[in-house]
């Protein structure tokens, strides 16, 4: 039996019918957008507690891995 899956609004109508592939590369595109926010954030405010190299590190785990998913 198939259920409905209510409408995400997380996941824009031009996007709906796409696949995984695409929403994956897009969540990884956005994350990295986030980590980027917050990067500029510390480097601003100071960073009394050292995240910047931590989050800096995920920064580039996520700019590798969207090369990774677009060459696939």
């Amino acid at each position: 039996m198939a259920y409905a899956q209510p409408d995400h609004p997380a996941i824009p109508a031009h996007e709906a019918g796409a696949g995984p592939k695409v929403r994956i590369l897009d969540w990884v595109d956005s994350q990295a957008r986030v980590t980027r926010i917050w990067l500029d954030e510390l480097i601003a405010e100071g960073d009394p507690q050292d995240l910047v190299s931590l989050i800096h590190r995920q920064a580039a785990w996520l700019d590798m891995m969207k090369v990774r998913l677009r060459e696939n």
